[in-house]
């Protein structure tokens, strides 16, 4: 596996951190170059707020006060959801419409760092009639995750994946 290319454009985050702590991810390399990239949860995360608005990201690690961004498809009926509540953060597909909002189609736990430059813990993953509760499991669920997002919701990334996705990655 190799180490996807880190972007050094959030002040908040550090490129030399090691794997498990969140970065911004140059998402159009991950299209283009024919390797499959290590990914984790905690670099998506971070891609995604940043992309959607810098000060996204900052309020993320504002740990005083509780976090929730969505972003909905027109051809999904679940939106993809993070929540970030103390330093558990959950991220995956909540159903629309749901009266009590707590329904996941797909649910990715994970337990933050003390700082937004420690790595980020693997809880479990609820979805699919199943849950599990192995680290090196949910790790790899994650970056199944991971690949998802970045080929079927290139919008959350401000790209259009047509053209870029090469079919030897992911």
């Amino acid at each position: 596996m190799a180490t996807p290319v880190y972007l050094d454009i959030a002040p908040v985050l550090a490129t030399n951190t090691p794997f498990g702590c969140p970065h911004i991810l140059d998402i159009p390399s991950l299209y283009t170059k024919p390797l499959y990239h290590h990914l984790h949860i905690a670099d998506i995360i971070a891609t995604i707020l940043y992309t959607h608005n810098p000060s996204t990201l900052s309020s993320f690690f504002d740990l005083e006060k509780p976090f929730r961004f969505q972003a909905s498809h027109p051809s999904e009926d679940s939106e993809f959801t993070i929540i970030r509540e103390g330093r558990t953060v959950r991220c995956g597909y909540q159903q629309v419409g749901n009266w009590f909002g707590q329904a996941w189609d797909e649910e990715h736990v994970y337990r933050m760092g003390v700082d937004a430059r420690d790595p980020w813990v693997a809880c479990s993953l609820k979805g699919h009639g199943v849950k599990i509760v192995s680290e090196d499991s949910v790790l790899k669920w994650g970056e199944k995750f991971c690949f998802h997002l970045i080929k079927q919701r290139g919008e959350l990334f401000g790209v259009n994946p047509e053209g870029l996705m090469n079919p030897e990655v992911a």
